[in-house]
């Protein structure tokens, strides 16, 4: 079991605010996040095992830097952009002599975020909701000779096809214009894909 405690405070971030003729990238704006992390593994009998972690993280802008406004990229005293207030990662194992499989979880918590329309409408403060997300991964051990080792990998990733959202107005659908699309299938994370790959020691 392990508990860390964490906290940091940032100076001279890039902000940006828009301008047709003076330079945009502004070194002002400074932040701060602190936070704790709890995480634990367990060793169980016939190769089992199992590990957990649980992360809380606060952030507030200090200085909101060329804009203050509530949609700016640093708003006064406003959390920061995707970063999630909490995160729980945890998976189970099985491993022997020859390979493994590991099948992992991934919990995230909601994220503020700015919207920027494709038509150029008003920018929108939105709240990206909690997903979790699910990832499969094995190993095979297929050849074993004194110096050289063969060994298989298969890696599944999103396995349940969650349909999440990490930027709001990534991958945008411009079939779908509305507000609660930002939720829902016209803007997603990557879905469910599977790599596979053989990799050679000697």
């Amino acid at each position: 079991v392990g508990v860390t405690v964490f906290s940091n405070s940032f100076r001279d971030l890039i902000d940006y605010t828009y301008s047709a003729t003076d330079p945009n990238y502004n070194n002002i704006a400074r932040t701060r996040s602190s936070g704790a992390e709890v995480e634990g593994r367990l060793t169980l009998a016939h190769g089992l095992s199992a590990d957990a972690a649980f992360t809380y993280l606060a952030t507030r802008v200090v200085d909101p830097g060329t804009s203050a406004v509530v949609t700016a990229t640093f708003a006064p005293g406003a959390r920061l952009l995707r970063r999630p207030m909490h995160t729980i990662d945890a998976g189970v194992g099985y491993h022997v002599s020859r390979g493994g499989v590991d099948l992992r979880a991934h919990r995230v918590g909601t994220r503020e975020d700015n919207y920027f329309p494709p038509n150029f409408a008003a920018t929108r403060h939105v709240t990206l909701k909690p997903y979790t997300r699910a990832d499969l991964s094995g190993e095979l051990r297929v050849l074993a000779e004194s110096r050289t080792t063969v060994t298989l990998t298969l890696r599944a990733e999103n396995v349940f096809d969650a349909r999440y959202t990490d930027v709001a107005g990534f991958n945008y659908d411009f079939a779908r214009t509305d507000a609660a699309s930002l939720t829902q299938t016209g803007y997603r994370g990557a879905g469910r894909r599977v790599l596979s790959g053989v990799r050679v020691s000697f």
